[in-house]
């Protein structure tokens, strides 16, 4: 049977709606409302009848748009990022392109890189539009590297009412992980945490060098010390990897809030919390050159061969 409901009436030419009276001529197939067709008398089509002709109601018009090649959701064709998975849309195809079917030309955007924060396989693919008011697209341009597993982890925290998630790089050495994401604050905390724990084993080694400062606490007063030290350390590395994510959140939460004070319009959120947002390698390269330099200092005080016996001897 044909849906007259997206069809017009043949007379006047209004959209025909769902409870109007609506009349069919037996002829053609031409619809009318009552009214209209009885103010003609006859059909609008009557000299092609007999002809063969037929009412052949327009079909509905497809919008205009491109398929997600990740989730193959429906997005309007000047996206950047998808509505509703936030991957990019680079090589998307057109409406009207069968699903998985994108040419060799166009070939759907390649997997997200995994650094600090990604384990080798995540979880499924984020299905929310939005994050704390905030829309997917412009979360995956701040998130930039492994974006779709961010925000999965985002989806799964919504729909489980929790903050915690393991962030196994967060587990292993947090402050590199939040230097990396460019959480400074959050990355001084842990680096100070890492420092302070280790205060214990540095002591210990200025006293096997025989420097004064180790000679501030008795080995044995050290050694339980020290055992204090690794356990709330290792607690620490334990809170940072459950709650690094929750923390990543409400970091670039306050960033995206801050940005759409002084944005104009979507796109131009977009580009600026991709400038805002993504990763800082020249943050590990800092991390990793403050940390040599420490240590470096350390061995300098007590001599390399001082540290050998202590670690070998």
């Amino acid at each position: 049977m044909i849906d007259y409901q997206n069809c017009h009436c043949s007379s006047c030419h209004k959209p025909l709606h769902e409870g109007d009276d609506i009349v069919v001529c037996p002829e053609c197939g031409a619809p009318y409302h009552r009214a209209c067709y009885e103010k003609e008398g006859h059909c609008v089509f009557s000299e092609k009848h007999g002809t063969g002709f037929s009412f052949d109601p327009p079909k509905p018009k497809e919008p205009e748009g491109i398929h997600c090649p990740a989730c193959n959701a429906l997005n309007q064709k000047d996206n950047i990022f998808c509505e509703r998975c936030g991957r990019p849309l680079r090589g998307a195809q057109p409406i009207g392109t069968p699903y998985g079917q994108n040419s060799e030309a166009e070939q759907p955007y390649p997997p997200m890189g995994m650094p600090f924060g990604s384990p080798m396989s995540g979880p499924a693919a984020p299905t929310q539009k939005e994050y704390d008011g905030i829309d997917a697209a412009t979360w995956s341009a701040f998130i930039g590297s492994s974006s779709q597993y961010y925000l999965a982890q985002f989806s799964r925290m919504d729909r489980l009412n929790r903050k915690t998630s393991i962030c196994w790089s967060a587990l292993i050495y947090a402050p590199m992980y939040f230097f990396y994401r460019k959480m400074w604050g959050w990355g001084a905390i842990s680096l100070a945490l890492s420092i302070l724990f280790s205060v214990p084993s540095y002591l210990a080694v200025f006293q096997s060098a025989g420097l004064p400062i180790g000679s501030i606490l008795s080995a044995s007063a050290l050694e339980g010390l020290a055992l204090i030290c690794f356990v709330l350390n290792f607690a620490s590395s334990v809170f940072f990897a459950l709650y690094a994510f929750y923390l990543y959140r409400r970091h670039a939460l306050k960033k995206l809030q801050a940005l759409q004070k002084v944005t104009a319009s979507p796109v131009q959120m977009v580009q600026s919390a991709q400038h805002e947002g993504g990763t800082s390698v020249l943050g590990v390269v800092f991390l990793f050159a403050l940390v040599v330099t420490l240590n470096s200092l350390i061995v300098s005080a007590v001599g390399p061969t001082q540290m050998m016996n202590y670690f070998y001897g």
